[in-house]
């Protein structure tokens, strides 16, 4: 393995600028996502469902985990945000979560919403085999897209001090405590 080969257990050097990542899943069905499952696309990963049933079904309204088969190692001055895509977002397919911690090793479930009044079926084969009764119509995902991008971010070192109220109020602000609509923007 790579920690074996650089005969170092887990050290914050190697963590520096690495992200490691685990795919639970290698072999048979998963075979050809063996290097697609953290597909490095511009500025985020792409990240892929990753089940063993024909499809997952999210109810309209609702929201799931979905399991991705990978966890990941990076060191403690980045953390990873989940972001939709506009491919799923355009379909009413919405990450309702993001922060994943750098000390994270568990797998990465991505929080799904269908924001659709249909159910959003993730398929493997096309839904040849999805009985979508009682609804009518259903949205059919591709079990080979992309769910959602991973993006990699600076954890800002700062100090962090608590003060009284009224001191806070002390520094300059153009919005002080305006609340939502204070803008009118």
């Amino acid at each position: 393995s790579l920690i074996t080969s650089f005969g170092i257990f887990m050290s914050k050097n190697l963590l520096d600028k690495n992200y490691f990542y685990h795919n639970f899943h290698q072999g048979g069905s998963f075979l050809y996502f063996l290097h697609n499952f953290f597909r490095r696309v511009n500025a985020g990963y792409d990240v892929y469902a990753c089940f063993d049933e024909d499809y997952m079904m999210i109810k309209p309204h609702e929201t799931v985990l979905v399991p991705t088969g990978i966890a990941s190692a990076v060191s403690n001055d980045y953390y990873l945000q989940v972001h939709e895509r506009g491919s799923t977002g355009s379909k009413g397919i919405k990450c309702s979560a993001g922060v994943i911690d750098s000390g994270y090793r568990g797998e990465i479930f991505i929080a799904i919403t269908n924001a659709n009044n249909i159910p959003v079926y993730i398929t493997k084969d096309g839904g040849k085999r999805i009985d979508i009764y009682p609804y009518t119509d259903a949205i059919l995902y591709s079990y080979d897209k992309a769910i959602a991008q991973i993006i990699v971010h600076n954890v800002p070192v700062m100090n962090v001090q608590e003060i009284t109220y009224e001191d806070l109020q002390l520094f300059d602000s153009d919005r002080n405590d305006g609340s939502l609509g204070s803008t009118n923007k």
